[in-house]
């Protein structure tokens, strides 16, 4: 999740598995503009509003029915997965 662009950009590794977010902690703590948090999704998304993009470990298929893509899309509505496979299919399938 990333908030702010070009020079005032942070990157939020986020993740609901403390074992992963204290592993991400161990490596990035001495990187100031990555923040590591451990909590769902939604409560992160109600706490920070300016989101302005989320990088997902999406599948090429466009999949969003379960982990962090169903929370995605859940989120951000039951349209997103079909928006997600009509732009893989118009831009990548030849």
């Amino acid at each position: 999740l990333v908030y702010g662009l070009g020079d005032n950009m942070k990157i939020y590794l986020l993740d609901i598995n403390k074992n992963m977010t204290d592993a991400w902690s161990k490596y990035f703590s001495n990187i100031e503009d990555i923040e590591i948090v451990n909590e769902d999704f939604a409560t992160f998304m109600d706490k920070h509003p300016n989101i302005e993009a989320i990088v997902s470990p999406a599948n090429s298929f466009g999949l969003m029915d379960g982990g962090f893509d169903k929370a995605i899309a859940e989120w951000y509505g039951i349209g997103l997965q079909k928006k997600v496979q009509k732009y893989i299919i118009e831009n990548y399938c030849i």
